[in-house]
């Protein structure tokens, strides 16, 4: 057996022997007398061996193999590459794995701590950009100022020692976190800044149209068109309704011209003037909605008059607001009687006065296109009002006592002057002789004193007490009192004739 085994060796040995080239790649590779080859010592060959590994790896790393791919595989297919940023950073070295059991020197955690304070300021520093900010960020020489500091902080690491202590690879993922946070900076900031760009020069578009539109558009009478009619709550005259109908028309074709398309979503940009009366947003907007805006706003003011009526006349008017008539501006009493009212045919709707309420609501139908008419039957909560009035006056006129006073002057004559012709007199006087001084600082400004007039208007069933008030102006050059010469007249109240 033993000599079975010698012989096999021995074959072995002659063959190795007789074919050099086949040992040209053994480390330590050479040749002893008689063709044999020289074997290294174990202690050497452990070294290199090591020492080619590392070459071996090291190659693998740096140039990677085309290997085929298995039969029956198809070979995979190129990445598409990603697209550059402006300036492209270098790539991070491969991260290190934890080895709980290594230790750091004095010298690594130093810089292990120099690198997190580092990365800890210049991070601060990227928190919050702004328009300038974003405006350098843009630049190559920023993105590279910035790459080559995330570049920095991988040499730092790459000179601790002990790269395997758990502390030391949490540095190493900090230092990655930070790259990352880097780009997006870049990023964001490149986005920011482009946006600045676009809205820059939308601002001078918008600012140009917007001045266009303050003296082509924003016209003193289309202002108060506008104003009233659409951006406020107040009501409109009937014979005003027109205009402002044909003002609307007018500026919202203006707000659709190409000049101030988008104007109004860009109003930023505008100066507007005081109360934004002048808002370009406000405006083509309101413009846009004028039928719907003057209809309701029209028929709410109509409605609310004949409800005002029906319920009870709190108010008189064809509509309320500005849209009333101007025959007399309300009939409720106060709680001693006193009414805002000229005389009994006050308590009337006449032929004249219905049919001036109906032309006014059909002037506003007409205006809107409303394709609605203007009946009679719409005006009986009217005539209900006015004899409600009536029965009202009726019952209270034989109850109220007469004014206080007796005193005169020179002020009851031109109180006198107002009343209607034929009218009878039974009595005119002041509430009291002494003037009422109105101040100004330490000086008077004027004098006033209220009178009374009781009177009977002829055809009336009731006399009436009209109150009245004359002021006289301080001339502060002459320490003395101009005389007035005309008296205005207030509230009046039904009373029985004595």
């Amino acid at each position: 057996m033993r000599n079975a085994i010698l012989c096999i060796a021995t074959v072995l040995c002659l063959t190795v022997a007789t074919t050099p080239a086949a040992h040209a790649d053994l480390p330590g590779a050479g040749s002893l007398p008689g063709g044999m080859p020289k074997m290294p010592k174990k202690k050497d060959k452990d070294k290199k061996d090591k020492k080619d590994k590392e070459a071996e790896e090291e190659e693998a790393e740096e140039t990677p193999t085309d290997e085929a791919a298995p039969d029956g595989e198809a070979p995979p297919e190129e990445a598409v590459p990603a697209a550059e940023p402006a300036v492209e950073a270098a790539p991070a070295p491969a991260a290190p794995q934890a080895d709980p059991n290594a230790e750091l020197s004095t010298n690594d955690r130093t810089k292990l701590g120099q690198i997190k304070n580092g990365m800890r300021t210049k991070r601060m520093s990227l928190e919050y950009m702004t328009d300038d900010d974003a405006k350098k960020m843009a630049t190559d020489k920023e993105q590279e100022w910035w790459h080559g500091k995330v570049k920095g902080f991988y040499d730092s690491f790459a000179l601790v020692e002990n790269q395997l202590n758990p502390e030391s690879v949490a540095v190493r993922a900090s230092i990655d976190e930070f790259a990352a946070f880097v780009e997006q900076r870049i990023s964001e900031g490149l986005a920011q800044h482009e946006g600045n760009v676009a809205e820059a020069a939308d601002r001078k578009r918008s600012e140009a149209a917007c001045l266009d539109f303050r003296t082509e558009i924003a016209t003193s009478t289309n202002k108060k068109a506008i104003n009233r009619g659409l951006l406020s709550d107040l009501e409109l005259r009937p014979n005003y309704m027109a205009e402002v109908v044909a003002i609307s028309k007018t500026v919202d074709a203006a707000c659709k011209t190409e000049k101030y398309q988008g104007v109004g979503t860009n109003t930023r940009y505008c100066v507007a003037s005081r109360g934004g009366d002048e808002d370009p947003a406000a405006w083509c907007a309101a413009a846009a909605d004028w039928k719907g805006i003057l209809t309701r706003k029209a028929e709410a003011s109509i409605a609310g008059t004949l409800r005002d009526f029906e319920t009870r006349p709190i108010a008189f008017g064809s509509l309320q607001g500005d849209m009333k008539m101007t025959f007399f501006q309300s009939a409720v009493a106060t709680d001693d009687g006193w009414r805002e009212l000229d005389s009994w045919a006050d308590m009337h709707l006449t032929d004249e006065w219905e049919a001036r309420y109906l032309a006014d609501i059909q002037m506003v139908y007409d205006a809107l296109d409303m394709n609605k008419t203007a009946t009679p039957e719409m005006l009986k909560p009217i005539r209900d009002a006015f004899a409600w009035l009536r029965d009202d006056a009726a019952k209270t006129a034989p109850t109220w006592p007469m004014p206080p006073g007796n005193a005169k002057n020179y002020t009851v004559e031109y109180a006198l002057k107002g009343l209607p012709v034929g009218t009878k007199v039974k009595r005119a006087w002041l509430e009291s002789a002494e003037w009422k001084v109105v101040m100004n600082g330490s000086l008077p400004d004027r004098r006033w004193v209220k009178g009374y007039i009781y009177h009977q208007i002829p055809g009336q069933p009731w006399c009436m007490v009209q109150e009245w008030t004359m002021a006289e102006k301080y001339n502060v050059s002459t320490g003395s009192y101009i005389k007035g010469n005309n008296a205005d007249n207030g509230l009046s109240r039904f009373q029985a004739c004595k």
